[in-house]
């Protein structure tokens, strides 16, 4: 799956939704540091994208992702 994420953000690098989603998969791989510093990449670059803001809230919550 990481492979099929990786190749979609080569095809649209500053796709917000495609990049959340790809956080949300590394959430769920562990790998919560990665998540976050991906979810903070793409709020600066779209500060309004409420699916990577409430991404991020829940996971510096010590929640999980859906």
């Amino acid at each position: 799956a990481e492979s099929s994420y990786k190749a979609a953000l080569e095809l649209s690098k500053d796709d917000a939704a495609v990049s959340t989603a790809y956080a949300k998969f590394l959430e769920q791989q562990n790998r919560k540091d990665e998540a976050k510093a991906i979810l903070k990449k793409v709020l600066e670059k779209s500060p309004r994208f409420k699916p990577a803001a409430d991404a991020l809230a829940l996971l510096e919550q010590g929640g999980k992702t859906k």
